[in-house]
């Protein structure tokens, strides 16, 4: 593959910010690789790490960057972030959903790479069981072994201790008005909180939510945000079902639409078009 103009333009020490996101907004895509596998933020992850990586960093997954794309030794920009020491962009990548639990061919995964630095790069190591510890919290899988590593740790002991005071604080607050509370957004798939959204005063209250304020706030936000663009699709989707299945009962019509994705949302509703036309 030959560098596009973005892949130059990463490859260079991140400057200007605005000619980046000229570029996106411009139709640049995120996720061409050059003939390494590397996409542009596998290159950034390399740079020494400043303010205008993280900037850069945060302006690629806006649009779109896969923060899971591999090189040819199957390695994520998340590897890279850790053999570099660049503590920013691994919490900017964590937090934006990359695996620690992916494996590259030699059958390490980001946790080991971290695990194996954590002496010459505990503030890395630190991060990345931050956000360990959390998606424990959250109901995401983590290795168990990776996770006892991270609990003989003191600073990570104390961090557990203050995630399970919020837990029990999310227990206890409702979304709004609603039956429903943040904890069960938190563990909630994505489909399930979409499902939430269709009580408004749910999907008000869950936009004027400051994560800032919550150890969990940047994975709520992050859950609604994913929710609310499947809410958007999910609407068309239960009505094209209805359309197609008019004797479908609705928690039958709910159940179908679960098992679809944004893709699929769109062909039944193109397929609903085309049938009108017939």
């Amino acid at each position: 593959m030959l560098y596009t103009p973005l892949n130059v333009f990463i490859d260079r020490p991140p400057q200007n910010e605005s000619i980046l996101r000229k570029l996106l907004d411009a139709g640049a895509n995120p996720n061409i690789a050059d003939a390494d596998g590397y996409s542009p933020l596998h290159t950034l992850a390399l740079q020494p790490e400043t303010d205008k990586t993280r900037i850069f960093a945060r302006l690629l997954v806006e649009y779109k960057a896969n923060v899971n794309s591999t090189n040819n030794f199957e390695e994520t920009p998340l590897y890279v972030a850790i053999e570099e020491g660049n503590e920013g962009l691994v919490d900017i990548l964590l937090e934006s959903g990359a695996s620690i639990n992916f494996a590259d061919v030699s059958g390490r995964t980001p946790m080991d790479i971290a695990l194996a630095k954590r002496s010459r790069q505990p503030r890395v190591f630190e991060t990345i069981s931050k956000h360990l510890i959390l998606r424990y919290y959250c109901g995401f899988p983590v290795k168990l072994g990776h996770l006892e590593e991270v609990f003989s740790s003191e600073t990570s002991r104390s961090f557990k201790k203050k995630c399970e005071d919020e837990i029990q604080q999310l227990k206890s607050t409702r979304v709004g008005d609603s039956t429903v509370t943040f904890y069960d957004v938190l563990v909630s798939s994505t489909h399930a909180v979409a499902r939430f959204l269709f009580n408004l005063n749910v999907l008000v209250s869950l936009q004027a939510f400051d994560g800032r304020k919550s150890i969990f706030g940047a994975v709520l936000n992050k859950k609604f945000n994913e929710a609310l663009e499947r809410f958007h699709v999910l609407q068309i989707g239960i009505f094209a079902a209805r359309k197609i299945f008019p004797f479908l009962p609705d928690i039958c019509i709910y159940k179908l639409v679960e098992y679809l994705d944004i893709e699929d949302f769109i062909n039944l509703h193109q397929c609903l078009s085309s049938r009108s036309q017939i």
